[in-house]
């Protein structure tokens, strides 16, 4: 399902840099999930993972790479949205 995902200046402000569970955007997806799945954002790959569904792998989108690089160095970054694909099951 097409996930319309808005990094908010609440997700960037509460946001911890170099923490995958804890970026903005990891918090901006993990408010779409069920309380059984969680979200880890890498500058490869960005994870889902249900404890009883396994895995959703797919590669970081460059728009998300470039803020967390920006982010993690300490850099002013502005909310963004984008669209992500995530199986309904993780919903």
């Amino acid at each position: 399902m097409q996930c319309l995902i808005q990094i908010t200046v609440e997700h960037i402000a509460n946001g911890k840099p170099k923490l995958p569970r804890h970026c903005p955007v990891a918090l901006a997806i993990q408010k779409y999930l069920n309380k059984d799945s969680l979200v880890c954002v890498g500058p490869f790959d960005l994870l889902i993972y249900g404890y009883s569904l396994g895995m959703q792998i797919q590669k970081t989108p460059k728009e998300i790479k470039e803020f967390m690089l920006l982010f993690d160095a300490g850099k002013k970054v502005e909310p963004f949205e984008f669209e992500l694909d995530i199986d309904e099951s993780y919903l």
